[in-house]
């Protein structure tokens, strides 16, 4: 049985296509927007809203989030006088 793994070039979905039958994929349309940390954090944000950081450490995805960061930059150190 052949495994054929997707070339990170590639798209997923073009390989999926060309499988012959007994060949596996080693790839899962949609799955950069589970395993990159920036498209995890916004999908989580708008699924969850702030709730998304009681499941993920909170992030930012910089220079984006830059004036974010540094607002709860800012209010930690505010808590912690």
């Amino acid at each position: 049985m052949t495994t054929r793994v997707c070339p990170p070039w590639q798209d997923c979905h073009k390989a999926l296509r060309r499988l012959r039958p007994g060949q596996k994929a080693n790839c899962v349309p949609g799955m950069a927007a589970l395993s990159s940390k920036g498209p995890l954090v916004a999908s989580l944000t708008v699924a969850y809203g702030e709730g998304a950081f009681n499941v993920i450490p909170r992030s930012y995805v910089l220079p984006g989030h830059y004036w974010r960061w540094r607002a709860w930059l800012q209010s930690q150190a505010r808590a912690t006088r």
